[in-house]
């Protein structure tokens, strides 16, 4: 498969609307998750994470523009021994949503252990255009997203931000020029970890850049052969019937027997329709894209423990375990259906069996340009544009 689908977790068709992908109550779907895998971090108490605002620099690389705004970090500081001759600061990098104070509270995180180990001072600084910061507002408590004012969003001005952060940052009063500051950051703000390392070698003494993919590319089709091979490897006969499947899958698209097949297997909505449809690659695409995910889910998380679904089954041993279960259906084409729901059904609280495919209204609420920074179903939907 030589397209990359950038398909984020969480998308949602309307906020209104009866179905709303990702959300539970209004509340996001990982937020749930969160408190329903792990209840010790949702009981752990963080109200000791102080939440503090940095001045930041509007456009970094725009000497003329003296227009700053208010950027969201957090501090744990209960281990910190500031009055060490080189304290360590550990700075975890936010990403592409709200900087959450679980991740400087959590002392499970391994880079938290390192925290303690080392009398550090963990911070988080929130990304620019994510959760609360915003480095301009359309009106009064809502972000500005517009066109023109995401040419502000870039990790090279994320990267300034950093650098910025690290020369300016006083601890009660007292300057942190002499302190061993270390990078934190995983998937892309693992990126920005490696890149701030390279850009500014001298303003960190080392990073955590973990799971950090670095050559930024459209086309990245390397990423599908990754999940080949993990699936290769750990059964051939599994990563065979699962190319049978998804060869299956294609080619029902190409006739109107096949198309119904795949309406009736994945109960899709709406129903593929190439004679009636205003735009039928976007729809058939769209609806693989959808395939696709799942199993990129599953691949990518297996084996990581990261949560309980994870260590009790979430992962390639059970996708094979359908994949090569030959009393499922008829063909392989009916195990790539049983796949798809049941990493849709792992991750969800009610059963579901329908596959939404209206690209349309997926893609409406991430049009709007500007946002309730206040309202997390706000907060994710544009962390979706801005991530987009």
């Amino acid at each position: 498969m030589k397209k990359l689908f950038l398909i984020l977790f969480g998308l949602v068709a309307s906020v209104n609307s009866l179905f709303i992908p990702g959300f539970i109550n209004g509340k996001p779907l990982r937020h749930h998750l969160d408190d329903t895998l792990y209840p010790e971090i949702k009981d752990t108490d963080c109200s000791f994470v102080k939440e503090e605002w940095f001045n930041a620099t509007v456009d970094n690389f725009n000497s003329s523009n003296k227009e700053t705004w208010r950027q969201k970090y957090q501090v744990n500081d209960i281990n910190f021994n500031a009055t060490a001759p080189n304290p360590v600061i550990f700075l975890m990098i936010g990403g592409e949503g709200t900087a959450v104070n679980k991740w400087v509270c959590w002392s499970n995180y391994t880079y938290m252990k390192l925290v303690a180990k080392y009398n550090a001072l963990a911070i988080q600084l929130e990304h620019r255009f994510f959760g609360y910061s915003y480095p301009k507002f359309a009106q009064a408590g809502f972000g500005d997203m517009s066109t023109d004012t995401l040419k502000l969003l870039t990790s090279q001005q994320a990267l300034a931000d950093l650098a910025n952060f690290i020369k300016s940052y006083t601890y009660n009063g007292n300057s942190m020029t002499n302190a061993k500051w270390v990078a934190v950051g995983g998937s892309y703000p693992g990126s920005l970890c490696a890149w701030f390392r390279a850009q500014y070698p001298d303003l960190t003494v080392g990073g955590i850049c973990s799971s950090a993919p670095l050559w930024a590319k459209v086309d990245f089709y390397e990423y599908a052969q990754v999940m080949e091979s993990a699936l290769t490897d750990y059964d051939s006969k599994c990563a065979d019937n699962i190319k049978k499947g998804f060869a299956l899958l294609k080619n029902s698209s190409y006739t109107e027997d096949g198309r119904q097949r795949l309406n009736n297997l994945f109960n899709i909505q709406p129903p593929l329709d190439a004679y009636n449809s205003t735009d039928f690659d976007l729809d058939i695409t769209n609806f693989f894209a959808n395939v696709f995910d799942k199993f990129q889910g599953v691949v990518q998380y297996t084996f990581d423990a990261a949560n309980n679904l994870t260590i009790n089954g979430l992962g390639i041993d059970t996708l094979c375990s359908i994949a090569n279960n030959n009393s499922i259906g008829t063909d392989s084409l009916d195990r790539i259906k049983e796949i798809f729901f049941w990493a849709i059904n792992s991750n969800s609280v009610e059963m579901i069996n329908i596959t939404h495919n209206n690209y349309a209204e997926m893609i409406a609420p991430y049009q709007r340009t500007s946002f309730n920074v206040s309202d997390e179903v706000d907060q994710e939907i544009a962390a979706g544009r801005g991530w987009m």
